[in-house]
């Protein structure tokens, strides 16, 4: 089965579809590579955010630049 993370509509947090969510073992962000980056403004975070209990990586902001 391929994982997925979304934001659900209406809110404001990601959840993965093996259960996790930010209460629970969290998200990193990441470059598409999985290699961990600050998404701070003007830093290259383009959306993409691994989930840390089992290693799913997705574009959440659909690739624009956190600007």
């Amino acid at each position: 089965m391929t994982e997925a993370i979304t934001i659900p509509e209406g809110e404001d947090f990601a959840v993965c579809s093996c259960g996790n969510d930010v209460m629970k073992d969290a998200f990193a962000t990441v470059d598409a590579s999985g290699n961990e980056v600050e998404p701070e403004v003007g830093g290259g975070w383009v959306g993409h955010l691994q989930c840390n209990a089992c290693k799913a990586i997705a574009n959440v902001l659909g690739g624009k630049e956190n600007s």
